[in-house]
């Protein structure tokens, strides 16, 4: 047995110790996708059922989702519902925004409601009976609201509303829709359609929940209707016997020569009439229709539009005549599909999609339009969603989640490739990002979803494992390449063994006055390296253990470092373990029968005594070794962790048994 080990006391080893200037590297960490990380996902199975149809934030953070019967308001805890007897108007919720005041508008089939100081209240029509379906909502910058709806861009600005449509619509709504006053826009705007009905003649619903009526709002010249005498303004009560809407619109449309039974009742006539109308094969001639599905406003106030088939209108307010308004067609490079959706990039790109599989994606430079199929990367090209986010990236949803970063597209399947699956709905997807940076998909008829998605918060930086930070603020990571990283707030560098790091480091520690310790092993020996913050300096201990523990480190109430030994010591390396201190400029190791051969961690109680937890417990009390003869559970089992301050006291983690406080007089046992 060697002479030193049967002294059981504190010897100077002989080790190997060296010093090298700092050469660091910089580092470029690796930032792992935030969606693809299964932690950060939450669904919303409360919506299930409901017909989600959109999304956005109220005030004070909660959440509001139009469905099919009204408005869900989810707080972060609890719920909230309100629908038709609260005063929304109509049934599907289909779109809702926020202006700046924390006023919420909801756009249904029947128009426009506001919730205000706790209440909802009909904002269009004011008055009236017509329906006027909203597909979507956006608050401009001058907080005026924009709505798209199949009679043209509706705005409503203080008391008065705005419908921006064709010439002809313009004129019907004065029959019609008496309130709202009509700006024709310019005829290169509008899209010149065959008459698809075979009496020539387009109606819309109107009417009451008791007593639903079709509305007439053109009607071809010289047509089947026209020569019967059917005017617009006229009320349709039924259709062949056929009363519900649905079933008159079916109803409509009947064999060539066949005759159609009309009821109808004229503006200023009392009783109801009959009309007999002679279904055409073919009415000759067009109608002018400026059917918006969607609406945007750019960061540069151009107001764009997008029509039901497809067609891109943008419209500059400051604009007169022709030069405010530009309908882009296929002919100038767009791949067209009907219900689009407009968004815009970081970089002022211009964006359009389509709800159909034909359309795929649109880009417009300010010059020209370019198209690009997203089936090539692997996903569908049924799009029902664009939104810009707070980092800049711009998202696409619709049957795939796609990001846009930098020009480089990603696309996000549901199955990770260890085969987790993220709850990302599968059916025509509304994106909204809120407040606290988190994305939120509602899948159309399905279930919300919410990805954790900001990075100012959250952020995952692959292949390195953040150890400790500094007095000064730097923060330190141990890399996969086994190397030590640090970051200053603003760069990041690495050192590696030609830096003085020992080639197998295991933990990053930090002392009070910022230095930073490295623990591990130098060639398959305990080794440890410390920075000064100038350059590195190393020791290796070559009998002690093929490492120190990477839990095992202590920095004394009087500034003593204590390392410990890894368990499994290499017997044939002369390997016999021990205890290692750093006081005063001096290193001792303590390897005897009285102390520990290693440790699973290190702490210290009141009065200075050091602490070592791993096959029972042992103690380092005033220059004398001792185990633990109380508790039993700590001394005669295994204890895996440890934890010490002047404040909290000393607690020990067993295996077995719970967990032990020490409050330097008494222990507790919490099991």
């Amino acid at each position: 047995m060697n002479k030193w080990k049967c002294l059981g006391m504190s010897i100077v080893f002989a080790v190997v110790l060296s010093g090298i200037c700092l050469a660091a590297e910089p580092f470029s960490p690796t930032i792992t996708d935030a969606v693809n990380e299964p932690w950060r996902w939450r669904n919303f199975p409360e919506l299930n059922g409901l017909g989600l149809r959109c999304l956005i934030e109220g005030p004070n953070g909660k959440m509001w989702f139009g469905t099919d019967n009204g408005i869900h308001v989810y707080d972060g805890l609890n719920w909230m519902v309100w629908g038709e007897g609260h005063g929304l108007l109509g049934g599907p919720v289909q779109a809702l925004c926020q202006t700046k005041d924390g006023v919420i508008y909801a756009g249904t089939e029947r128009g426009i409601s506001r919730f205000e100081k706790g209440k909802w209240a009909t904002v269009f029509p004011p008055k009236g009976d017509v329906y006027w379906p909203v597909t979507n909502l956006t608050v401009g910058s001058d907080q005026s609201i924009w709505a798209s709806t199949r009679w043209g861009a509706l705005r409503l600005d203080g008391q008065t509303a705005w419908v921006y449509s064709s010439a002809r619509m313009v004129d019907a709504l004065k029959v019609i829709a008496p309130y709202v006053k009509g700006i024709a826009v310019d005829e290169q705007a509008v899209i010149n359609k065959k008459w698809v009905s075979n009496i020539g003649a387009l109606m819309a619903e109107a009417g009451s929940d008791d007593l639903v009526e079709l509305v007439v709002y053109g009607v071809a010249e010289n047509g089947p209707a026209a020569q019967a005498g059917l005017k617009v303004g006229d009320r349709v009560l039924s259709i062949d016997g056929a009363t519900s809407d649905m079933n008159m619109v079916s109803a409509l449309a009947g064999p060539v020569n066949s005759q159609a039974l009309l009821t109808i009742r004229s503006q200023g006539q009392g009783e109801p009439v009959i009309l007999n109308i002679v279904r055409a094969h073919q009415v000759p001639g067009f109608y002018p229709d400026f059917n918006v599905y969607d609406i945007f406003e750019s960061a540069e106030a151009t107001i764009w539009m997008g029509l039901f088939e497809g067609d891109i209108v943008h419209y500059k307010p400051n604009k007169r005549g022709k030069e405010a308004w530009r309908r882009f067609t296929q002919a100038d490079g767009l791949s067209l599909g009907e219900e689009p959706r407009i968004g815009q990039t970081k970089e002022g790109v211009i964006l359009t999609v389509s709800n159909t599989a034909q359309g795929g994606v649109n880009t417009f430079n300010g010059k020209k339009w370019q198209s690009m199929s997203m089936s090539l990367l692997g996903g569908s090209d049924i799009h029902s969603s664009i939104i810009l986010g707070k980092d800049g990236t711009t998202w696409l949803g619709g049957n795939t989640l796609f990001a846009l970063r930098k020009g480089v597209w990603s696309i996000y399947p549901r199955q990770l490739a260890d085969g987790t699956r993220l709850p990302i709905p599968n059916h025509r997807m509304r994106l909204f990002q809120s407040s606290d940076g988190a994305l939120w998909l509602a899948g159309l008829g399905q279930v919300a979803a919410r990805l954790d998605y900001d990075s100012d918060r959250w952020q995952t930086f692959k292949d390195v494992i953040y150890q400790c930070q500094t007095p000064n603020g730097d923060q330190w990571f141990l890399s996969n390449s086994d190397s030590v990283v640090r970051f200053d707030g603003t760069s990041w560098v690495q050192y590696t063994a030609s830096d003085g790091v020992i080639d197998q480091p295991l933990s990053v520690r930090t002392t009070r006055d910022g230095q930073v310790w490295v623990i591990g092993s130098q060639e398959k020996k305990a080794a440890v390296s410390w920075f000064d913050g100038k350059k590195w300096t190393q020791k290796t201990f070559p009998y002690v253990s093929w490492a120190f523990d990477r839990r095992a480190f202590l920095e004394a109430s009087n500034g003593d470092i204590w390392l410990a030994g890894a368990v499994d010591m290499v017997a044939v390396e002369n390997q016999v373990g021990g205890v290692v201190r750093f006081s005063n400029g001096q290193w001792d190791v303590f390897n005897s029968f009285a102390a520990p051969a290693f440790a699973y961690g290190i702490g210290e109680s009141k009065g200075g005594t050091i602490w070592f937890v791993g096959q029972g417990v042992y103690l380092f009390d005033q220059g004398t070794w001792l185990r633990a003869a109380q508790p039993r559970a700590l001394a005669k089992f295994w204890t895996d962790a440890i934890c010490s301050s002047p404040d909290a006291g000393l607690w020990i983690g067993s295996r077995s048994y719970g967990v032990f406080h020490y409050d330097g007089d008494t222990w507790q046992n919490y099991t």
